[in-house]
C-alpha cells in the first residue's frame, strides 16, 4: 500500500483529522494513525491515508499491523464502525505511544459456498505500547520533489512564502482526487463516493474518470510549477480552476495546517524571506498583517489575467464557459466547457515554453 494523504493535528480528535479518517474509511482506504512528538516538543497525532484495506481472522487482529522493531502493545481494543470518536478520547494519546488503523474482520464461515465469499465486519482497532511517544524520526535528506526550490525572483502578489503555502495546497488537492480515483472502477461510468468533486463547479461533475485523470496530470504540473518557481501560468482552463481552488480559504488553511504539523515543510517555510512591504498600511485592532504574503485573493487573477473562471461557480452565470452564449462573447471570456478544459490556450499553443510571468 502507498500513502495517498497525509495529514497533522495537536490532538487526536480534530476535526480535519477525524474527518480524514472517517473518509478512508468510507473509501474502503487504510487509515493508520499514531502520535509523535516533533523537534520543539509539541505532541502530534498523524493520520495517513493508504491506497489500500486489510483483511484479518478474529484470531490473527493482533498481527493486523506488522511490528518492525517494536514490543507488543500492552493493550489493543477493537471498536465499532461508529465510535471512531471513542477512539480519540483516551488520554493515553498524550502520554504513550498509540496507534489505531481499521481492518475488515472475517469470522471464517462461507456466506456464499459457490463464490467463495466470507460475512465480515469492519472495526476499528487502537493499539497502546508502554512507552513514551517517540521523537519525530523525519529524515534529514529528503527526495528532490519534496524540496521547495525558492526562485530568485518573488514579486507580489506571488511571494516566495506565497507560493510554497500554494504548492501544498495543490498538493492537498492532488491526494483528494487521487483517493477519489483509487476507488473510482475504469469500467464504472460514475464513482461511488464523488466526495472528490465537491470543489469544482456544476459544469464538469459528470464527465468520465479519464477526464478526472487529465486533471490531476493538469495538477501535478502545477505543483512542480510551484516548487520550481518555472512555467506557473495556467495553461488550460483546468489549470486555471485549479488554481482558483486552491486559493480558497479551507484548502488554505489546510495547507498551513499540513505545512505546521510538518517537520521538514515547517523548516522549509521558516527559511524562506517574509516578503517585502510595498506600501505602509494602517491596520485594524483585531487584523494580522502577513506583508505583502499570503494576498490569496491577487493570486487567480496574477497568473491567468483575469478571474473569468470564477464565474462557472455562480448559478446565474450557467451556461457563461460555452463561448456561445451572448455574456461570453461580450466580454471576451472563451471556452470553458467542459470537454475544451484540458484544450490550452492560445498563447501556449503559440509558445509552450513560456516561463513565468504575472499579469
Amino acid at each position: 500500500m502507498t500513502v495517498v494523504r497525509e495529514l497533522y493535528a495537536f490532538t487526536p480528535g480534530a476535526d480535519d483529522l477525524s474527518s480524514t479518517a472517517a473518509a478512508a474509511y468510507d473509501l474502503s482506504l487504510q487509515a493508520l494513525i499514531d502520535n509523535y512528538r516533533d523537534e520543539p516538543g509539541n505532541v502530534l497525532c498523524r493520520v495517513r491515508v493508504l491506497s489500500g484495506e486489510a483483511e484479518v481472522t478474529p484470531e490473527k487482529v493482533g498481527s493486523a499491523w506488522p511490528l518492525v522493531d517494536e514490543p507488543e502493545p500492552i493493550e489493543r481494543r477493537m471498536f465499532g464502525p461508529m465510535e471512531l470518536k471513542e477512539v480519540f478520547n483516551d488520554p493515553r494519546w498524550t502520554t504513550q505511544k498509540t496507534r489505531a488503523y481499521w481492518v475488515w474482520v472475517i469470522d471464517g464461515v462461507k456466506q456464499d459456498l459457490e463464490s467463495g465469499t466470507y460475512d465480515s465486519e469492519a472495526a476499528w482497532v487502537v493499539e497502546y505500547f508502554g512507552e513514551d511517544i517517540p521523537e519525530d524520526t523525519e529524515a534529514d535528506e529528503l527526495e528532490d520533489w519534496q524540496c521547495f526550490m525558492d526562485s530568485g525572483w518573488s514579486p507580489w502578489p506571488m511571494t516566495a512564502r506565497t507560493r510554497f503555502v500554494l504548492w501544498n495546497s495543490l498538493s492537498g488537492i492532488l491526494s483528494l482526487l487521487e483517493s477519489g480515483l483509487e476507488a473510482w472502477a475504469e469500467e464504472s461510468p460514475q464513482p461511488d463516493n464523488d466526495n472528490f468533486m465537491h470543489d469544482f463547479p456544476t459544469v464538469v461533475l459528470s464527465q468520465p474518470r479519464i477526464w478526472w485523470v487529465t486533471l490531476g496530470n493538469a495538477c501535478i504540473r502545477l505543483i512542480e510549477a510551484m516548487r520550481t518557481g518555472e512555467k506557473w501560468n495556467p495553461r488550460t482552463p483546468a489549470e486555471e480552476a485549479l488554481i482558483y481552488i486552491a486559493c480558497r480559504d479551507g484548502w488554505i488553511k489546510a495547507a498551513l495546517q499540513e505545512i505546521e504539523g510538518t517537520f521538514f515543510l515547517r523548516n522549509q517555510l521558516a527559511s524562506l524571506p517574509r516578503g517585502k512591504e510595498f506600501e505602509s498600511v494602517e491596520l485594524g485592532p483585531h487584523e494580522a498583517d502577513d506583508g505583502p504574503d499570503y494576498d490569496w485573493d491577487e493570486v487567480p487573477g496574477a497568473l491567468a489575467g483575469d478571474e473569468d473562471v470564477e464565474f462557472l461557480w455562480t448559478a446565474a452565470m450557467d451556461g457563461i464557459g460555452d463561448p456561445g452564449d451572448p455574456v461570453n462573447q461580450a466580454q471576451g471570456i472563451g471556452d470553458y466547457r467542459a470537454e475544451s478544459w484540458h484544450h490550452p490556450f492560445d498563447q501556449y499553443l503559440q509558445d509552450p515554453e513560456a516561463p513565468s510571468a504575472l499579469f
